[in-house]
């Protein structure tokens, strides 16, 4: 099996299925997540959970206040703190990448 970085040799798909076959194995899957709580992780782990916490929450804020005008109430700071937070959970466990910066952005309020 090839490396991450290497190339699969197949032109459609390849990478995205070795990487599947990687991740059958559930402890790699699974230590993505328990990582933080070992080893005294968790000292850098709180405060950068902390900060992209804030990270997230701030845009919501802001992009839900411009949505609430610009959809006159329709799509408000509910709605955009909601949906970002189950994109994140849904990107973060689909991606094996728990810290992402997920949230709404000023095209999106364009085209709304």
């Amino acid at each position: 099996m090839p490396g991450p970085l290497e190339w699969s040799g197949k032109w459609m798909f390849g990478g995205l299925m070795i990487d599947i076959k990687r991740r059958l194995n559930m402890k790699t899957y699974i230590s993505d997540y328990t990582d933080a709580f070992t080893n005294g992780n968790f000292a850098m782990v709180a405060p950068a959970t902390i900060f992209l916490f804030f990270a997230c929450y701030s845009p919501a804020l802001a992009f839900g206040a411009l949505f609430d005008i610009a959809t006159e109430g329709q799509v408000g700071i509910i709605e955009t703190v909601l949906s970002t937070a189950i994109c994140g959970v849904i990107y973060a466990l689909f991606a094996g990448q728990p810290f992402t910066i997920m949230g709404a952005t000023g095209p999106e309020l364009a085209y709304t």
